[in-house]
């Protein structure tokens, strides 16, 4: 029987143990979803910001580079405006720039870059809505067999007025997508380090008190294990003076 009751303890033990690993390895499970969440949750957020700060840089272009150009309510390309804005895609970051009427008819567009007929109606909802936005496309290049296709990052701003009572025209213009792909993959390497560090010391932290309730538990039982051979060696010790009593 005493044996029995010590088999007994052993696996309530063991069961007792093999739940606490499980709940760290169902929660190591829990805090790398929650980990891929928050990382694609974050990971959104900082595109939906570069996008957003690309479009203010966008309307500080056509505010500084574009509003010059303005007379009235529309824009005069002249020969000035047009060797301005060569000089403009040579000098930065940008690979295309269209000007379009308000309207959506088209004023200019740089040397050698098509600007196609189908975003007439694109140009004339930014002047209607007056809205300057950013956001990745793909642009068709070349003609015939070296036609292909690339990544951009297309930046559309409403050109104001002189009266400012309503856009003179739109711009589009063209960005490298490495623009936004170095922003987003800095911006997720610096969240993912900093998610796997907060989440991987939460789980280690997990660890270490499983590790110390394990460790309490073992000695409990041995701690009542050496109760239970007292207090069997006592019995023992009490029925053989029971008997030597009786032979007495």
């Amino acid at each position: 029987q005493p044996m029995a009751q010590r088999a007994h303890r052993s696996a309530g033990l063991t069961r007792s143990l093999t739940l606490l690993w499980t709940f760290v390895l169902a929660s190591g499970a829990i805090l790398a979803a929650g980990a891929l969440i928050l990382s694609s949750l974050l990971g959104q957020n900082f595109r939906e910001q570069i996008l957003d700060d690309t479009a203010r840089g966008g309307r500080l272009f056509s505010a500084s580079v574009l509003t010059p150009f303005v007379r009235g309510d529309r824009i005069v390309v002249t020969p000035a405006a047009r060797r301005k804005l060569v000089r403009t895609v040579r000098e930065t970051e940008f690979t295309s720039i269209a000007v379009w009427t308000r309207g959506g008819r088209l004023l200019y567009s740089t040397p050698g870059v098509r600007a196609p007929r189908s975003l007439r109606a694109e140009a004339a909802a930014v002047a209607r809505e007056r809205r300057a936005y950013a956001e990745p496309t793909t642009v068709t290049t070349g003609r015939g067999r070296a036609r292909q296709s690339e990544r951009a990052l297309e930046v559309w701003s409403p050109i104001r007025s002189t009266s400012g009572a309503r856009p003179a025209g739109v711009v589009r213009a063209l960005i490298g997508p490495h623009v936004l792909d170095d922003s987003l993959a800095s911006t997720t390497r610096t969240t993912w380090t900093a998610v796997i560090a907060v989440f991987g010391i939460l789980w280690l932290a997990l660890i270490i008190l499983v590790r110390s309730a394990a460790a309490r538990l073992s000695r409990q039982n041995d701690a009542l294990e050496e109760r239970s051979r007292e207090l069997t060696e006592s019995s023992r010790l009490v029925e053989a003076s029971l008997l030597e009593t009786i032979e007495t």
